[in-house]
């Protein structure tokens, strides 16, 4: 069995570009935190009371807002309503048509179910009117039309059912008949008088095609028509007959209102008459406000004999948005009421738990981060107490990380680590594809070695990784082109950047972000840190494995050794060098990753997965909390036996006291199960973010 740990030779504090030297933020940790503005001071005469003022804010969060809501609503109804009326009015002419065209129908039947009968044909043939009229009052009745007329082929009236005794009359010049003697049929709206109807005209042809006249039947457009079309679209009907000179309404479902209609339509009346098709958003009539649309009724000819109003109401559409207004203003002036009382009430019960906030947040001014404060209650109070609390918290934590970096950084600049030269190393000055200029080398590891170069194209610091010249094979190449690939989709504060890949006289190497610090292995040498800077890491650390996880790619290779801090005191995860995507397995008869801090089934030689990752961090999460791995051990095999078959020892045994959650977080992570640990990432860091520390 062999283990394999691609990165691990390398010196604790000088891996994938990080260099040694203290971070910046340490050195004012020691003192006194920075002088700040003066403290804010009451100024001014005596101001308004808390409960006065907020009468007055409850009265304008209230009242303003109700009259604007009633206004809008005013406004959104008058739109709304004009909205309705039209698809109203919209939805009655598609009715209408479709009526229209079923009574033309209607007509056409009725009148080729006359005209195509050889006996009445043959009847009109004879030219005998009083026989004919007797037989076509006879089918009018049967067919169920308002009227019907016979005419000879000339035009002449020869019977009809609505004026008998009118033989003789010459019909010819009324379009309907003058295009049915044309065309053979016509259709359109017939006006006798000062009445409409809807009419249809056939020839009656002879056994031999011979044409021995004309049918007329047609039904009229009266007050049951117009009920008819107000059940069918849902909208009132008028029937006005005329032209632009003179004009009455011959039919309504207004009753007595109709006869106003013609005034109330003023100028669009004529208009329509004339030809034209006019659409009233608002039409007064006896005081009740209507949308209307006004279209001409046309004879066979195409020429204008009336209209048809159809009338949708506009009181109607807005009377309930009226009924909501009314609403609002009783439903305003009781809440004005009820804001009065409970708004002095609330100013008594916020301005105590506030003015404790307002004093923390004055200590906290003045670095002064342990302000004792009530995080109780479930109301917004309560939650801006617990968020000040955890916001307190953070601050001591980041105060208690720069304090222990700086006396770390002291420790290293007493006993600094020495750069290594590895064998076969490229030397200082070394150019690198004509870009990369190598100033030092930073270490060396099982896979290759890491240099600082200048990038002479941007002028600035990076990190190469190159691989060992006895080990540049086709495989270990396409394994860095893998690990490139991986690393570069990573782009997280807390994760080392990767840049750019190339292979220059048979060297290939990665550049990648060059981090000026220390590593936590260093850091860990000088001594345990304190608990709220071993969470601090840890979450921060949680947090850049989080987004590798979210591409697919798992680390590998997680142990204190590839966990960096910046000057800043900011930690990144590095050297993603043995990383690759989940559903890649290891070779046969090794594993990836340092023995110690790999998973159990990673050492069984079984695929790894984020689990995997998991159980790594739990390892580097006791180190970091007692100090020591949880199974110690130089020996490979008795290291490995532990790690398989012995569980990890409790926290509180080695001396560590950290709260329950926390020292579960740290078992769920080293279960031996990978099921029985954390999914990934994002749920270890969840967990992580949940621990409060007394």
């Amino acid at each position: 069995m062999t283990t394999t740990a691609d990165t691990a030779p390398l010196p604790p504090d000088l891996r994938s570009g990080a260099a040694p030297g203290p971070p910046a933020s340490g050195a004012a940790a020691d003192g006194p935190p920075p002088e700040g503005p003066a403290r804010g001071r009451r100024g001014g005469g005596p101001g308004l009371p808390l409960g006065t003022r907020f009468l007055l804010l409850a009265a304008a969060l209230i009242g303003v807002p109700m009259a604007a809501a009633i206004a809008v609503t005013a406004w959104r109804a008058q739109q709304v309503a004009g909205l309705a009326v039209a698809d109203a009015l919209e939805q009655a002419h598609s009715a209408r048509t479709a009526f229209d065209r079923q009574r033309a129908r209607q007509l056409r039947l009725i009148a080729r179910l006359v005209a195509q009968d050889p006996a009445f044909v043959a009847y009109v043939a004879e030219g005998d009117p009083l026989s004919t009229a007797d037989l076509l009052a006879e089918r009018r009745r049967s067919l169920d039309c308002d009227f019907a007329i016979v005419l000879d082929p000339a035009g002449r009236v020869i019977a009809r059912t609505d004026r008998p005794g009118r033989a003789g009359d010459d019909l010819s010049g009324d379009p309907l008949v003058a295009e049915a003697l044309r065309a053979g049929e016509a259709s359109g709206v017939w006006r006798d008088g000062g009445r409409l109807y809807a009419a249809v005209a056939s020839p009656l042809l002879s056994g031999l095609r011979t044409p021995e006249g004309v049918l007329v039947a047609g039904f009229a457009l009266d007050d049951a028509v117009a009920l008819e079309l107000k059940r069918v679209a849902g909208a009132d009907v008028c029937f006005v007959a005329g032209d632009s000179a003179a004009a009455r309404v011959t039919a309504s479902t207004l009753g007595a209102g109709g006869d106003a209609l013609a005034a109330a339509l003023g100028d669009a009346l004529p208009r329509v008459l004339a030809g034209e098709r006019a659409v009233l958003p608002r039409v007064w009539l006896e005081r009740r406000a209507w949308g209307a649309r006004v279209e001409p009724l046309r004879d066979a000819a195409g020429g204008p004999v009336g209209a048809v109003v159809t009338l949708a109401s506009l009181d109607a559409a807005l009377a309930p948005y009226r009924r909501i207004e009314g609403a609002l203003l009783a439903v305003g002036a009781l809440a004005m009421l009820a804001a009065f009382a409970v708004s002095w009430a609330a100013a008594r019960r916020l301005s105590g738990p506030l003015e404790r906030l307002a004093a923390a947040a004055e200590s906290a001014r003045e670095g002064r981060l342990d302000a004792p404060l009530e995080t109780g209650g479930g109301d917004e109070v309560g939650r801006l107490a617990r968020a000040f609390h955890s916001l307190l918290a953070e601050l001591r934590e980041e105060r208690e990380t720069a304090a222990f970096l700086a006396a770390r950084a002291r420790a290293l600049r007493e006993a600094p680590a020495a750069p290594t030269r590895a064998d076969g190393a490229l030397a200082p000055g070394t150019v690198l594809g004509g870009r990369f200029e190598v100033l030092s080398t930073l270490g060396s590891g099982g896979m290759g070695v890491v240099y600082l170069a200048r990038d002479r194209e941007v002028q600035d610091l990076v990190a190469l990784k190159t691989l060992h010249p006895a080990r540049a094979g086709a495989g270990d190449l396409e394994r860095l082109k893998t690990e490139l690939r991986l690393a570069r989709r990573i782009t997280h504060p807390h994760v080392v950047r990767v840049h750019d890949f190339g292979q220059v006289d048979g060297v290939p190497f990665i550049s990648m972000e060059y981090v000026e610090g220390v590593t936590l292995r260093a850091l860990l040498r000088a001594g345990v840190p304190p608990l709220p800077v071993a969470l601090r890491v840890a979450r921060q650390v949680a947090a850049g494995l989080e987004a590798a996880h979210e591409f697919g790619v798992l680390h590998r290779d997680l142990k204190p050794e590839n966990v960096v801090f910046e000057p800043a005191g900011r930690v990144k995860l590095m050297d993603f060098g043995i990383a690759r995507a989940a559903r890649h397995a290891p070779e046969e008869g090794a594993f990836a990753g340092t023995l110690g801090y790999a998973a159990p089934e990673v050492m069984e030689g079984r695929e790894a997965g984020a689990p995997s990752d998991v159980f790594s961090f739990g390892v580097m999460l006791h180190e970091l909390i007692t100090g020591r791995r949880p199974w110690p051990g130089t020996d490979p095999r008795e290291l490995m036996y532990r790690m398989l078959h012995e569980p990890p020892p409790p926290l509180d045994a080695r001396g560590a006291r950290v709260p329950a959650s926390l020292a579960a977080i740290v078992r769920g992570c080293l279960a031996r199960a990978p099921e029985a640990r954390y999914a990934d990432a994002h749920a270890l860091r969840a967990a992580l973010e949940e621990v409060r520390l007394a």
